[in-house]
């Protein structure tokens, strides 16, 4: 499946620890396990890196570089790809650049072009280039706690985000709002609802994606995949296909 242009896909958080990673991993790998041609991007310098959420720890192949605007030379070739998915990820080794700020915008833009789908693990607010990487995503989905103190930081990350499409709420236990209410308070459909899922611990243990296993994850992240494509049929598939590691995809490779 090939579009004319690249549906990017941005999952930010309303406050930190709500499972926008994880959702934006489990996104990322439905997407290539459907044969889209897919790149996970990790706007998170110091989230620990997504390539050690999707397994690709081991991998060999380019990480952020250190300046910015290496990121201009960067070949898709270069990145780490795990069951066709490929993976710009921060690395425990080399410092992060201190703001991945307009240059490190346009070559992931230039990157993107090569690829169906782009996942982006989108910066939280405080971040000084939030707002240039949120206005990147062509579909930015908001991922809510349903505790009040996080439904307010939500909304005040809804404020700065008009181009929300959708919400998806993460249950919290004991005192927590109905995801419905929430959804109405931001204004925003309600695109899924993140209960506890086991099968993410498992998934870290056997170093594998997220969301492979059927459960409350890749449940969302086919809600997500579907909104950013236009297309549901054929996402539950539990078959892998054959995305390859090559830069055949959208484009081909980025020179």
């Amino acid at each position: 499946m090939h579009q004319d242009s690249s549906s990017v896909v941005g999952l930010v958080g309303g406050t930190g620890g709500v499972g926008a990673s994880t959702l934006a991993c489990a996104v990322a790998a439905l997407a290539a396990e459907v044969g889209l041609s897919t790149l996970l991007v990790d706007l998170s310098p110091h989230g620990g890196g997504l390539d050690t959420v999707v397994g690709a720890a081991h991998l060999p192949g380019r990480r952020w570089p250190s300046r910015e605007e290496d990121l201009q030379r960067l070949r898709c070739s270069e990145l780490p790809t795990v069951d066709g998915l490929r993976v710009l990820s921060h690395s425990r080794r080399v410092a992060p650049s201190r703001t991945l700020g307009g240059a490190a915008v346009e070559g992931v833009a230039r990157l993107a072009r090569a690829h169906d789908v782009v996942v982006l693990d989108l910066p939280r607010p405080d971040h000084p280039r939030a707002l240039a990487w949120w206005h990147l995503a062509s579909c930015p989905v908001l991922v809510v706690s349903t505790s009040p103190p996080q439904v307010a930081g939500a909304l005040a990350v809804r404020a700065l985000l008009p181009t929300a499409r959708a919400t998806v709420a993460r249950t919290s236990s004991g005192c927590g709002l109905h995801p419905g209410d929430v959804s109405d308070l931001l204004g925003l459909p309600l695109l899924a609802r993140l209960d506890h899922d086991p099968s993410v611990a498992t998934a870290l243990l056997e170093e594998v994606a997220p969301g492979r296993a059927e459960g409350a994850v890749r449940d969302a992240a086919v809600a997500v995949l579907a909104l950013a494509t236009g297309a549901r049929r054929g996402l539950t598939s539990g078959r892998r296909a054959d995305n390859g590691t090559g830069d055949e995809g959208r484009g081909g490779e980025v020179a």
